[in-house]
């Protein structure tokens, strides 16, 4: 599939996608929670080992900032 001639970002031509298929981002998640198995099988096949180890290093990124502010606010 194309997205257009022009260079144009993979999430902007999802968003086009989704929208014109009447999905939105809250409604991807939640089937995407119900049903974990697909998000596995995508990530497996389609996601590269680099990519993540990207998300996982920004999860631990954002979980030690949550902790550096809770104990801040202590």
């Amino acid at each position: 599939m194309y997205c257009f001639t022009w260079k144009i970002s993979c999430q902007c031509c999802n968003q086009l996608i989704f929208s014109l298929a009447g999905l939105t981002d809250e409604k991807v998640k939640a089937y995407l929670s119900l049903h974990p198995q697909v998000l596995d099988e995508f990530v497996s096949e389609s996601v590269s080992a680099e990519t993540v180890e990207k998300w996982l290093k920004r999860k631990n990124n954002r979980q030690e900032g949550k902790l550096l502010l809770f104990t801040i606010n202590i």
